[in-house]
């Protein structure tokens, strides 16, 4: 018990120091009237939470870039400013909620204001996925042996220049691996004082709350709060994201923490098209630094991420000097964490397990492949309409594509231009992959859809909303997108 109320304060600190850095970093122009009920990303621990945990990442990889080290004493540093953070956010937010809560922007929360069936319906739904991300072990072999125990290694000899990771063929697998989730893991560890991973499931349990917080933040700017706390509710009890199998929300492996980043650079880069200035685009480039911090598939939605946004700006005609600043600020972010891990990770092997993609693309080999296209669609449409993984999401955001509705937006072009582009390269390593295809889609399949099923209800939800079979809110009376979080 103990050890688990140190890694859910580390966690909390955390989120403060995630809402002190948008607290700062956000800007008020452009926020709706004070008190509206509208103003995009107030009070959403998601969005801060996801902020903290990026920048203490970046933090957590400096050592380790240097001299590829990393001593107890940085653990303790970051949390020390972590803790600053956080104390300087508790005080400003205390002044403002004290300043307003005589007035309308005092008013109570927009969750209070639900019907009671839906909140009793939160508070369970919730409290079972936070106690089924707890109560279970670590047990599948992502979690155990590609986290765990580089974070073990991290926690216990603090260095990835050592035989556990030079030596490519111990039982932790894939030294090459990124590293944000085994780095958090092994400063819970250091919060907690052991390498007990009993304790360690509550960052799962945060990454899957963080992911349904922005999810529904973002719903709120577009619908109703009664549709968009349904949505979310759908969200949360989607049966992969409660699940303990390979990839799966509860199994501790870094799908769901990938998700999280990848919706959160997706939206903010989505409400760069409202409102074209450098912020929301410097976020989304750290989301999607983060995202590839976490895992390799991060390199993918950069590339669909760049690819869409630049397709949009031409087809706009956005390309004007904020659009510039925008992109350079988005790209220097990015730069900044894929420098941080190609010098956090530069000698380490790749795993002689894995086989080698640069011959996928052989033509002996392509030449013998030409039956894979029919039995991967065979087998991703049986996945895709099995409601025991993905309720009937997939199905329904096929069907909901036929529906009439006015043209969409920028935001709305973005969202599915990604979703496209990203599916693609996903779908194209099954074509080309050197593993035996079937042992691939059964392993590999449900989690990739993981990782944009968050953006593709998004979609879906969208185009009901678009279509008129929900309430939508007008463009004109959303928030801005300003994350600061409220006092």
């Amino acid at each position: 018990m103990i050890e688990a109320i140190k890694v859910v304060a580390c966690l909390a600190v955390t989120a403060g120091a995630g809402a002190a850095f948008l607290r700062l970093f956000s800007d008020d122009a452009g926020r709706t009237a004070a008190g509206s009920r509208r103003r995009s990303g107030t009070a959403t621990l998601g969005w801060c939470f996801l902020a903290g945990t990026a920048l203490v990442s970046v933090a957590l990889h400096l050592p380790l870039a240097l001299d590829g080290t990393i001593d107890h004493s940085w653990f303790a540093v970051v949390c020390a400013l972590s803790s600053l953070a956080t104390l300087w956010f508790a005080r400003v937010a205390w002044r403002n909620w004290r300043a307003t809560r005589g007035a309308a922007d005092g008013k109570r929360s927009w969750i209070l204001s639900l019907p009671v069936v839906l909140r009793i319906l939160t508070v369970v739904i919730v409290a079972c996925v936070v106690w089924f991300n707890v109560a279970a072990p670590l047990t599948t072999y992502d979690s155990r042996a590609i986290y765990g125990l580089k974070a073990r290694v991290l926690y216990d000899l603090g260095s990835v220049r050592g035989e556990d990771f030079l030596d490519s063929a111990r039982a932790h697998y894939h030294p090459h691996y990124p590293l944000l989730l085994p780095l958090h893991e092994a400063y819970l560890f250091w919060a907690q004082g052991s390498n007990d991973d009993s304790a360690i499931k509550w960052i799962s349990a945060a990454f899957s709350l963080a992911l349904v917080g922005v999810f529904v933040d973002e719903l709120r700017r577009h619908t109703t709060d009664v549709t968009a706390a349904f949505w979310g509710l759908n969200l949360l009890f989607t049966p992969m994201l409660l699940s303990g199998a390979e990839g799966g929300g509860l199994s501790g492996s870094a799908d769901a923490p990938f998700a999280a980043f990848v919706l959160a650079a997706f939206v903010q880069l989505g409400r760069w098209f409202e409102e074209p200035r450098w912020r929301p685009a410097a976020l989304a480039g750290l989301f999607l630094g983060a995202a590839t911090l976490t895992k390799q598939e991060g390199a993918f939605c950069l590339a669909a991420a760049a690819l869409a946004a630049a397709f949009l700006c031409t087809r706009q005609r956005m390309w004007n000097s904020q659009s510039v600043q925008a992109a350079v600020a988005a790209g220097t972010a990015v730069a900044v964490c894929i420098g941080l891990s190609a010098l956090a990770r530069a000698g380490l092997a790749e795993s002689p397990f894995v086989p080698d993609y640069a011959m996928a693309f052989r033509s002996d080999w392509l030449m013998q492949l030409w039956h894979r296209p029919a039995e991967f669609l065979s087998y991703l449409f049986s996945q895709f309409v099995n409601w025991r993984v993905w309720n009937l999401a997939w199905p329904l955001l096929a069907a909901a594509l036929f529906l009439r509705r006015p043209p969409p937006d920028g935001t709305v072009r973005f969202w599915r231009i990604t979703l496209v582009l990203v599916s693609c390269a996903y779908c194209g390593t099954f074509m080309i992959t050197p593993y035996n295809l079937q042992y691939q889609m059964s392993t590999a399949l449900n989690r990739l859809a993981f990782h944009l099923f968050p953006l593709a209800l998004l979609v879906l939800s969208e185009q009901l909303f678009a279509s008129g079979l929900t309430t939508r809110i007008p463009a004109r009376q959303r928030g801005s997108d300003s994350l600061q979080p409220r006092g």
